[in-house]
């Protein structure tokens, strides 16, 4: 078995022994997720990569999309990077997305987050400057008495104080060490990203028709549906189908259990005379050419669906 799909089998495992439901999983190596993950509200996109330098412009430009849509959270989990095995504790930044290890996100879902991230130059680390400056003062210690026991400058303890610079990790384990407590600040790997500002770019003629009946369209294209429409509070991802159904089974059921984790509808478009298959409501293209307003989509949705 490939060392990726171990890896993503051991995700899978970790999230559902503490209570998560996972969706199906994508095995494609070249799509923007492998699969989503929900618990009490939060739901999670899971890419798992062997090494994390390998991520695509693309895929993660479409991850922090659809995370932004979803309301979830975008998580990169590997194994290693260029430089060697990833570092527990420690998070990496790609292409705006958090990489970690495995025992760091198993340590971040118990609520212990990673206080150290990579960057040019080493591991550097947030600083609670309120924090630091209180115990310090406390303390009745000057800036320059606790810069020299850090091995720094007073300008830059000041800047630390002030909030204007991250430290490096062994200058803050250094300061933890003098004022005999914790004040580095986790990084919240689980934030959720803006939503993206390219609606309705979609080059797919259904997509457009789409927008033209008041949609807010999103395309997708290294994900395991074509787009995603977004009219209000509503959301829905859909994928044209163009084979027999007995060809596209297994995608149909990914769309379903992702949709489902989701929270979110989900239709397929094909020529198929069912309405509804495999328990994903089922319209034809035609139908939707001559829809005239939004509502229509949602009322075949519905006609479908109970079909």
């Amino acid at each position: 078995m490939k060392e990726r799909q171990i890896l993503l089998f051991k995700v899978i495992e970790t999230l559902e022994a503490i209570g998560y439901i996972c969706s199906d999983s994508c095995f494609l190596g070249n799509t923007c997720l492998d699969f989503l993950a929900r618990k009490n509200g939060k739901l999670l996109i899971i890419k798992v990569i062997s090494n994390i330098d390998s991520i695509t412009e693309s895929q993660a430009a479409e991850m922090l999309k659809l995370a932004s849509l979803f309301g979830a959270s975008p998580v990169i989990i590997g194994k290693k990077r260029r430089l060697g095995s990833l570092e527990d504790n420690v998070v990496y930044n790609r292409k705006g997305i958090y990489a970690l290890s495995l025992i760091t996100f198993s340590r971040a879902l118990d609520g212990e987050l990673p206080s150290a991230e990579s960057d040019r130059g080493g591991y550097f680390v947030n600083l609670d400057h309120e924090a630091l400056m209180g115990m310090r003062k406390e303390l009745r210690m000057s800036r320059k008495k606790v810069a020299e026991s850090a091995g720094i400058t007073p300008r830059m303890l000041y800047d630390y104080e002030i909030d204007k610079s991250k430290a490096s990790l062994k200058v803050a384990v250094k300061l933890e060490k003098i004022f005999s407590t914790k004040i580095s600040i986790g990084i919240d790997i689980f934030s959720v990203p803006e939503i993206p500002e390219d609606i309705n770019s979609s080059k797919s003629s259904l997509l457009n028709r789409l927008a033209l009946l008041g949609f807010d369209v999103f395309p997708a294209k290294k994900a395991p549906f074509s787009g995603i429409i977004k009219e209000k509070k509503e959301i829905i991802i859909t994928r044209k189908f163009t084979l027999p159904v007995k060809l596209i089974k297994n995608k149909i059921a990914l769309l379903k259990s992702i949709a489902e984790t989701a929270e979110t509808g989900a239709f397929i478009v094909s020529r198929e005379k069912h309405k509804n298959i495999f328990g994903l409501p089922n319209i034809k293209e035609k139908e939707i050419k001559e829809m005239k307003e939004a509502s229509e989509l949602f009322e075949i949705i519905e006609e479908h669906t109970a079909d």
